[in-house]
C-alpha cells in the first residue's frame, strides 16, 4: 500500500486512498501508469501491484527504469500466471518469483 516503501513516490490518479476513511497518500505524484511522469531511465525501482497491466503500462515501466533497476509485479495468481510470462519476455532481464499465498510476486532486473 501507499507509504509502505519508505522514500518511494506513489503514483495515483487521485489524491486519496480507497480506504475508509480515505487518507492522504504520502509522496504523491499525480499521474497514470500508461504515461509515467518520469524521465527516461531515471528510476531505480518500479512497483506495480494488483491491477490489470496493459502494453502501455509495461512499455512505460521499461522506459523509466534504469539499467539494473527492478520491476516488481504483484497480482493474484490466476492473473499473474496468464500475464507475467509475457512481461518477463518483454523486459528480458533475470527474474525471481515467489508466492505469498494470495499473490504471485515477480521481480525483474532490467538489463
Amino acid at each position: 500500500g501507499e507509504g509502505r516503501n519508505r522514500g518511494a513516490f506513489n503514483l495515483n490518479w487521485c489524491d486519496e486512498t480507497s480506504t475508509t476513511p480515505p487518507r492522504t497518500i504520502p509522496r504523491l505524484v499525480l499521474g497514470l501508469a500508461a504515461a509515467l511522469p518520469f524521465r527516461t531511465k531515471s528510476v531505480d525501482r518500479v512497483t506495480m501491484e494488483n491491477f490489470n497491466l496493459t502494453d502501455a503500462h509495461v512499455r512505460e515501466a521499461i522506459r523509466v527504469a534504469k539499467s539494473g533497476a527492478v520491476i516488481h509485479l504483484e497480482s493474484p495468481g490466476p492473473y499473474a500466471s496468464r500475464h507475467f510470462p509475457k512481461i518477463i519476455d518483454r523486459v528480458g532481464g533475470a527474474f525471481k518469483t515467489r508466492n505469498n499465498g494470495d499473490s504471485i510476486i515477480i521481480e525483474i532486473t532490467v538489463p
